[in-house]
Order: structure tokens, then C-alpha cells, then sequence
């Protein structure tokens, strides 16, 4: 054996780690002692100073974080080397670890050979070290150099906290004070006061419906230490508004009583994601509350033209038929009257026959474009209604890609069809122009104007398949519709959607 033996000191709760731990010792050359517990490494300390101490982090009663905390108090400027050990090493235990004044961290089970290299390093340190003031100026240095390390680990650590915008916080459950980050106040919508806030102050920013449950879940951690507990809940901003978080906590410390006595945790705004979330719902609800009306227009629709063509095509050719049949017996009748009769119910026949392929696509609006189909519609409209319709296009180019002529076509013909059925409007404005790189439709009366949130709510329940109907065309083409109206003033309606004007070639 050509080293000094070391002296160290073995802490750990468990009587099975000891016995390895000092096999191990021995066989290297070493002189190990031996502690149960954190409260009996102080106390083998303050008996005897060891070379190097092996601290396992968890144990019941006082943790290896502590024990460490009062061996530097008490051992003061002299350095004693602490390796933890440590089933859990995070980036958090590590800087836990080494704001407690430790220098190494060692997972569990430990493995002997990674122990024995930790081991030589320490020992080749103490060999080369001449003099007390040398040992002193290199432990002052590997001192300086481990609090460097964590000061700039928190640095880090603080900054992926700021960016990730998450709230720490740090209950005393003993004087109901919390420490709480710079970003837990900003959520809050405050400025921070020290950092500090009243605990209960926690609890009561909590929305009333979910604070029960938050107090539930905060007992049982309590009553397990090292246990935590989350919930997605409620936070009262300073405006008064609530915003979704989700809280994560942990119990820490113990008193006599062996119950916790502190609450760490943190706290992450998804107010946008919950909005997202309830978005999406909100969407896949209305679509499919509008597939099932669209499905019952669908079968209205067809039963519709099935009982126009049977009662008005259908009785023209009933009459043509008879009337040809009937050649001989209307002797009574000239030739000329009855073929007048029969080229009259045929007009009569074509007639109907053009309203209804009008009213399931207007041709004009694949042969000439929107604009021609939005004026035809709009005429035709206000000649039944009694009101004066003003088409203003600003469209350098007639023709727009046939998705959005259709989409704008049928939005334009559901709200003069309401306009009519509704406003008891006298005059109704039809824009449609390029604002940069999108496309703009809007429709405007002054009739006697509605509830607009009424209206959605009616909407959103099933009761106007209408304006589900242009919200969905709208979406489908990649825009946004907007109603605005309030009573006795009229409404209007704007639709605005991706559709760049073409470029000029010169």
C-alpha cells in the first residue's frame, strides 16, 4: 500500500449499502466508519473529522442536504471532500446538492469501480498538496470553483424557466409565507413585492369551484411527505379575468409529527391551450350540428323540387297530353287555339323549369363570373322584396378561382334571402374589392338590425342553419366571416378570405 489510508465517513439508512460500502473500503486500503442517519454523521463529525464523506441524500429523518449543511457549519474553513449518492439525479437535485455544499454526485446503486476513480482523484489531491497553506489554497479554490459551477447551473436553469414562462413558488406552511418567481407574478398579472406572498394568498387567487379540490389534493401530499400532487385549475388575474394553469407541487420537510412543512412547486400558464382545446371542441360540435341540418335541408330540398316537378311540370304535361288526345273531341275549338294553349303551358313549363336549376346553381355564375351572378341575384331579390340593392366591384380581374366565386356567391345569397325575410330593409350595399392580398365581401342594410350574440346562440343551438352555413363557407375557402349588427341600426355582414389580385403584365 503506497497512500495514506483515507478516514471515511459512510452515511446511510440502509443497513444493506453500509455493509457493501464498507467491504469495499476496507479491500482498497481504506479506514471506513459508519452512520445510520444524517443525525448520526453530525455527530460522528463532531467526534472525529473524516477525510471523505459517502452521503446518501434520501434518508428518514434529517436528508443528506442537510447533515451536509451543518457539517460545514461546524467543520468551518476545513474542507471535508462529500460525494453524494443518490437514486434520482436531476438537474435540480444537482444544484440542490451543491448549494448544500457537496462536490460529487454518485447514482444508486453505486457503482464500486466509478466510487474507487472518485476516491483516487480526492487522493492524488491530498498527496500533492506539501503544506497546510497549500491544502488550504486548493480546497479554497475547488471551493470557489464548485460554487461557480452551481451559481452558473441556477443561471441556466433561471433562464429555461423565464423562456418556458413557468412560476416557482415556495410555501412555509410554519409562517404561511411563500417566495414566489418573477413569472408566478407576472401571471398574475402583479408586480412583485419582494417576491414574497401571503400563502393562503395562493390558495384564494384559485377559482371557487376548483379550490376544494386543489385543498384535497394539497392534504393528502401533506400527509406524504415527498408526495405531489397537479390539477389544471383557475387563476384570478389582477384585471379580474381567469386564466387556465397548470399547478404541480411537492411536499417537502418534516416535523416532529413527521409531517410536511413546506409546499415547492410550480405554476404554468395554458390559458391559450385550454382556449385552443375548447376551440376545437366548439368546432367539431358546430360541424357536426351542421353535416346533421345540412342532411334535413338535403332531404327538404329534394322533397321540394320532387313536388314541383310533379305538381307544376307535371300537370303542363298532364294538360299538353289531354289536350292532344282530346283533338277530337274539342271539335268545338280551332286548331290554332288549341296549339296556342299548348305552346303556353310549355313557356309556363320552361319557365319554372328555369327557377328551379336557378335556384340549385345559377348558370351565369360558371359562364360570365361573380360579379354578373351577385347583380342577377340581388335584382331579382329586390324586385320580390320592394328594396333598392347598390353592387359596388373593384376586381381588376372578373373571374376569381370557382371555390371562392361559389363560397361568395352563397354567402351574398343567404343574407339577402335574411335581409328579406327579416330586416324590412330599404336600401342594401354589396361590396366586393382587394384589400392587399385578400379578398372582401360585404353586405349592408338598414333595416331594423338583431342580437347578435342572441342570434349566435340560436345558431350555435341548431336554430339557423343559415349562418352556420355561411360561417362554414367562409372557413372552407380559408376566411373569416364577421356579423355586425344591434337593433334599429341596421347589420352588416364581412367576409374576408385569401384571394391575391392578379398581377398587371405590362
Amino acid at each position: 500500500m503506497d497512500f495514506k489510508p483515507l478516514k471515511i465517513l459512510v452515511v446511510d439508512d440502509v443497513a444493506g449499502n453500509r455493509e457493501l460500502l464498507h467491504k469495499a473500503l476496507r479491500s482498497w486500503g481504506h479506514d471506513p466508519k459508519m452512520a445510520a442517519s444524517g443525525e448520526d454523521a453530525v455527530a460522528s463529525v463532531a467526534m472525529e473529522v473524516p477525510d471523505l464523506i459517502l452521503m446518501d441524500v434520501k434518508m428518514d429523518g434529517m436528508g443528506g442536504h442537510e447533515a451536509t449543511r451543518r457539517i460545514r457549519a461546524m467543520t468551518g474553513e476545513k474542507w471535508i471532500p462529500i460525494i453524494f449518492q443518490s437514486a434520482l439525479i436531476t438537474g435540480q437535485d444537482m444544484l440542490a446538492g451543491m448549494m448544500a455544499g457537496g462536490d460529487e454526485y454518485l447514482p444508486k446503486p453505486v457503482d464500486l469501480y466509478q466510487l474507487k476513480a472518485k476516491i483516487g482523484s480526492f487522493l492524488r489531491i491530498a498527496e500533492t498538496q506539501q503544506t497546510t497553506e497549500e491544502k488550504a489554497a486548493r480546497l479554497e479554490e475547488r471551493r470557489i470553483s464548485t460554487e461557480l459551477r452551481a451559481a452558473q447551473m441556477e443561471r441556466r436553469l433561471n433562464l429555461a424557466v423565464d423562456a418556458a414562462s413557468i412560476g416557482f413558488w415556495d410555501w412555509d406552511l410554519a409562517s404561511n409565507v411563500a417566495h414566489a418567481s418573477a413569472n408566478y407574478f407576472a401571471m398574475l398579472g402583479e408586480t412583485p413585492e419582494m417576491g414574497v406572498i401571503s400563502g393562503m394568498r395562493l390558495l384564494r387567487r384559485l377559482h371557487v369551484q376548483d379550490r376544494q379540490l386543489m385543498v384535497k389534493r394539497i392534504r393528502v401530499a401533506l400527509d406524504s411527505p415527498g408526495a405531489s400532487y397537479q390539477q389544471e385549475t383557475r387563476m384570478r388575474h389582477a384585471d379580474g379575468s381567469f386564466r387556465w394553469v397548470h399547478v404541480v407541487g411537492r411536499a417537502l420537510a418534516q416535523d416532529e409529527d413527521r409531517r410536511a412543512t413546506r409546499l415547492l412547486g410550480v405554476t404554468i400558464d395554458i390559458t391559450e391551450r385550454v382556449r385552443a382545446t375548447t376551440a376545437l371542441r366548439e368546432n367539431a360540435r358546430q360541424l357536426r350540428l351542421l353535416s346533421r341540418r345540412v342532411l334535413e335541408a338535403q332531404e327538404t330540398e329534394r322533397r321540394r323540387i320532387a313536388h314541383e316537378l310533379h305538381d307544376e311540370l307535371g300537370q303542363s304535361l298532364t294538360a299538353i297530353k289531354i289536350n292532344l288526345q282530346a283533338h277530337e273531341s274539342l271539335r268545338h275549338r280551332s286548331p290554332d287555339e288549341l296549339k296556342a294553349e299548348n305552346l303556353r303551358i310549355i313557356d309556363a313549363a320552361l319557365q319554372h323549369l328555369r327557377e328551379l336549376a336557378l335556384a340549385l346553381r345559377p348558370a351565369v355564375l360558371d359562364d360570365l363570373g361573380l360579379l354578373p351572378a351577385l347583380s342577377g341575384i340581388a335584382e331579382q331579390t329586390a324586385a320580390r322584396s320592394g328594396f333598392k340593392v347598390h353592387v359596388y366591384c373593384a376586381l381588376t380581374d372578373p373571374r376569381l378561382s370557382p371555390d371562392v366565386e361559389t363560397a361568395c356567391f352563397r354567402i351574398a345569397q343567404e343574407a339577402l334571402t335574411n335581409i328579406a325575410r327579416h330586416a324590412r330593409a330599404k336600401r342594401v350595399h354589396i361590396d366586393l374589392y382587394h384589400d392587399g392580398e385578400e379578398l372582401i365581401l360585404g353586405i349592408q342594410d338598414d333595416g331594423v338590425g338583431f342580437d347578435v350574440a342572441a342570434m349566435r346562440a340560436r345558431a350555435a343551438s341548431g336554430g339557423s342553419i343559415g349562418v352556420l352555413g355561411m360561417q362554414e363557407r367562409a372557413t372552407l375557402i380559408g376566411g373569416q366571416l364577421v356579423i355586425e349588427s344591434s337593433p334599429g341600426k341596421g347589420s352588416a355582414i364581412r367576409m374576408r378570405c385569401a384571394a391575391p389580385p392578379p398581377t398587371e403584365v405590362p
